[in-house]
């Protein structure tokens, strides 16, 4: 019986790789496979999140919007940058090519990345006392702000709006937020669990990427829907405007009627209150379309409502 206590763990232990084994690089970047030996936990969220589902096999409106992309006859697949950057369509944004950008450069639309030449050499935000047995592991500053993240979600790509058959593409909504604002502290916040198996940690940044697609109930709080019997108050607490993206739409429902709709051009600046004068509220639903129902149907296909909040008020 003793023996069969010893051997569960050693089982469980088999598919992650001893200490001592390389890892053996045959393309330009790591697979995620070699990281789930260590960060199981973040492997986990990552793999649930939208860069992981990047691609055109992966992500459904976006093969849709670059079939019917004007410039796709004579540029081919210009969304790889920031869709598709390792060149596979299986592994599109790979945990190694995030952890190999080395530094951020100006480019012609907004920012740009620079990838480290070595294969094996990871950066993020934190300091390490120690390397892993399978990688060298360094501190980059560029991970402890939001720059990283402004590579690809720029607010400054207003010269790429291309107009289509009234489809709008690689176009951020008129954006106004908070410059102080950290992209990180919001969509990559401190979780429970261990950065990895190696070592205990109580915590690691979250890498399912909280947003409209996943783990939107992390921006919950960031919604703020209060009611003294007379007038109700809806504010966005946010560091940036309620939409991002011109294709999304917001939808306040009180008592299972619609009230209002927050399109790019009745949006929310952050902190910005609406204030509705109402009595005998008795429920209230805030959330949203990740496409428009407009151009849900214009391109054919099921956008549902997703309900963000949902408050019932008793009196």
């Amino acid at each position: 019986m003793i023996r069969l206590i010893f051997l569960i763990p050693l089982f469980l232990q088999a598919n992650i790789a001893p200490f001592g084994k390389k890892i053996v690089i045959k393309s330009k970047f790591a697979k995620n496979k070699d990281c789930i030996r260590c960060h199981t936990d973040i492997y986990e969220e990552f793999v649930s999140s939208k860069h992981f589902n990047s691609t055109l096999n992966k992500d459904k409106i976006h093969k849709i919007f670059y079939n019917n992309h004007p410039l796709k006859k004579t540029k081919g697949y210009f969304c790889a940058k920031c869709h598709n950057p390792t060149n596979d369509n299986k592994e599109a944004i790979s945990c190694s090519f995030c952890h190999r950008i080395d530094g951020i450069k100006k480019a012609k639309f907004g920012l740009t990345y620079t990838i480290s030449k070595e294969k094996l050499t990871y950066f993020s935000s934190k300091t390490y006392n120690q390397n892993s047995t399978f990688h060298k592991s360094k501190t980059n500053p560029i991970f402890k702000s939001s720059t990283i993240c402004l590579t690809c979600h720029s607010p400054k790509d207003k010269k790429e709006l291309v107009k289509k058959n009234s489809y709008i593409f690689c176009k951020k909504a008129n954006i106004t937020y908070d410059k102080s604002a950290d992209c990180i502290k919001c969509h990559m916040p401190k979780v429970e669990g261990s950065l990895t198996d190696r070592f205990d940690s109580a915590t690691h940044s979250f890498h399912g990427f909280s947003g409209l697609y996943n783990a939107n109930e992390l921006l919950k709080k960031y919604i703020k829907i209060n009611y003294d019997g007379k007038k109700l108050v809806l504010q966005n607490d946010s560091t940036h405007n309620l939409i991002l993206n011109p294709i999304r739409e917001f939808v306040l429902k009180i008592d299972g009627k619609i009230y209002k709709i927050f399109t790019n051009k009745t949006n929310l600046k952050p902190k910005e209150k609406v204030i509705i004068k109402k009595n005998n509220v008795k429920n209230v639903e805030f959330g949203y379309y990740v496409i428009n129902k407009k151009l849900a149907k214009q391109i054919k296909i099921d956008s549902k409502f997703i309900i963000l909040k949902r408050i019932k008020f008793d009196r």
